[in-house]
């Protein structure tokens, strides 16, 4: 069965969310330690989830051990099973579940989750299918519905705060740290705004010196961050680091000879990138990505109409998951009937010297093999374990 451990934005605040990072177990810890057959994380700024597959309906030791690793940060965590699951995910691939409803990431970094499951060899057939369709379910989203149109994003968001608060950021001095997807998409918002941006890095890369390239932007030491914030108006961090960039010690000094002028900081990181106790500087106005659930809550609010359209495209992909599934299950199953079936047809048509005898025993053997077939097919999930039972038997897959 499919479950499913996790938080997000709505379960949850920004320091827990950080805290489930650091101690939750990981997918190979789950399958290495035979906690579960199958484990893929999905990771975003807003929701931290891990899916999993059990041989049997019992997920409790999976649980046991969230528990142990989580202490009491696992009484704020979502717990489901079997086709809520399936809905669930496939409602976060539709950015339905997201802050920002009809962001257009999610679905890459759904796709990287299975990446990286995959290079992991914690993802098996049950998960492959189930994160296949929830794509498949996210991109129908995207072309039956506006629900996405605008391309928007916690990024985009953060842009137009920071225009309600300066009014026009047209020539504000903008430094970006992390040149990320995240950190592309806010710059590009801010670039358009007329903000002259420079984006620091701890070594010139190839992602940075793109980003700079195409805006129009320099790079400059992340070690000199200190003294470069004391001319910037606005900071954006999207790195994807565990530690702070940006410590109260280093604003307090660039906040000093600035005559008050404010520091406008923007954190859309996961974890963060900013201490939090800089919002208590004066002159600092520190906003990470919790902040922006008002304004979040207003959009959707605005979209109301293309999210009851993408419920249904959810609801109706849904109800065709038992069927995927009970195919995932009878697969293997008749897969190796097959081959024992090729197998009994070769070893008994040598003996039949006769070719229009070898053609009728060939043809015996193919109406058993696809009578029994149907047979696992019509069950219902009551029959079907017995069923295949018998078929295993029957085809001398299985030793009793």
């Amino acid at each position: 069965m499919i479950h499913m451990i996790g938080l997000s934005h709505k379960t949850a605040e920004i320091r827990m969310r950080e805290e489930f990072l650091r101690r939750a177990p990981t997918t190979e810890s789950l399958v290495a330690g035979r906690f579960c057959d199958e484990s893929v994380r999905v990771a975003t700024c807003n929701r931290h989830e891990t899916y999993f597959v059990t041989s049997s309906a019992d997920a409790d030791p999976v649980r046991r051990h969230f528990g142990d690793c989580l202490g009491e940060l696992f009484a704020a965590c979502r717990i489901t099973s079997g086709s809520e699951v399936v809905r669930h995910l496939y409602r976060v691939a539709s950015s339905i579940e997201s802050l920002v409803v009809g962001e257009t990431q999610i679905l890459g970094q759904i796709k990287s989750g299975e990446e990286d499951a995959e290079k992991k060899r914690t993802i098996g057939p049950y998960l492959r299918r189930l994160f296949i369709e929830a794509r498949r379910v996210g991109a129908a989203v995207r072309t039956r519905t506006s629900l996405g149109e605008g391309s928007v994003s916690v990024a985009s968001l953060a842009a137009r705060l920071t225009g309600k608060i300066f009014g026009s950021l047209k020539g504000r001095k903008l430094i970006l740290v992390g040149a990320g997807e995240m950190g592309r998409i806010a710059a590009e918002y801010f670039a358009k705004a007329g903000c002259v941006i420079s984006i620091a890095a701890r070594e010139e890369s190839a992602t940075a010196s793109s980003l700079a390239a195409d805006l129009t932007a320099d790079i400059v030491p992340l070690a000199d961050l200190d003294r470069l914030m004391k001319e910037a108006d606005i900071i954006v961090t999207a790195a994807s680091v565990t530690e702070h960039l940006l410590r109260r010690s280093g604003v307090s000094k660039a906040l000093e000879g600035r005559g008050g002028r404010p520091l406008f900081l923007l954190d859309i990181a996961l974890p963060r990138n900013i201490d939090p106790d800089v919002s208590d500087l004066p002159g600092a106005y520190l906003y990470d990505i919790d902040d922006l659930e008002s304004m979040a809550l207003e959009f959707a609010r605005r979209r109301e109409g293309e999210i009851m359209k993408a419920e249904q495209i959810v609801d109706e992909a849904r109800a065709k998951w038992p069927e995927l599934e009970r195919d995932i299950r009878l697969r293997p199953v008749v897969g190796l009937a097959y081959e024992r079936l090729k197998a009994l047809e070769a070893s008994g048509a040598k003996n039949i010297p006769d070719e229009e005898a070898r053609r009728n025993y060939r043809l015996r053997l193919h109406r058993l093999f696809h009578f029994t077939r149907n047979a696992l097919t019509d069950a219902d999930d009551i029959d079907l374990p017995f069923r295949i039972a018998g078929f295993e038997r029957l085809f001398r897959t299985r030793d009793s």
